[in-house]
Formats: C-alpha cells, structure tokens, sequence
C-alpha cells in the first residue's frame, strides 16, 4: 500500500522531503524493549486468559481493542542478532 503523496519521498519528524535534502543518517535499532511495567492483568477469566495468549494474527483484533493487556504484547527482542553483540 502506497499514499500518493509520499511516493518518492522520505517522512522525517519535521516535514516531508525529497532524498536529496536528507542528507547524512544514523539509524538506531530497538534490539530489546520491555513494557511489562504497562501489563494490566484484567478481572474477568475469559480476557485473564488471552492476556496470556502469545501474539499471533488471529488475536490482532483482540490486541487492538485490549490496550497493555496482553504481556507477550510488552516485549521487543531482536532475533536477527545474536546475542553476544549485545556485549560488544
């Protein structure tokens, strides 16, 4: 899916420009991040088990209208890289 109006174009946090104004960039890479300070375990047994469920596609949906109620949801691991670079 594409927008007509960003087409060939890169979105910065200021404005949209053209490739040629963006000049020199630095990415950055979230290789870990843990939210389970955000995890709210709800009250009622049937949404007390989903918060459990591992995110998979066919939960989306429930994800989406559950806000911080899943706890699989509250973590970022990066598998692409082993672990030891993380000590480099």
């Amino acid at each position: 899916m594409s927008i007509p109006r960003l087409t060939g174009k890169v979105q910065t946090v200021l404005e949209t420009i053209v490739p040629e104004r963006l000049g020199i960039t630095l990415p950055h890479e979230h290789i870990i991040c843990d939210g389970t300070s955000w995890f709210v375990e709800p009250n009622e047994a049937a949404t007390k088990a989903m918060a459990y469920h591992p995110v998979t596609l066919d939960i989306l949906w429930w994800l989406r209208y559950h806000l911080f109620q899943n706890l699989d949801d509250h973590f970022l691991f990066s598998f692409l890289f082993p672990e030891y670079l993380l000590l480099l």
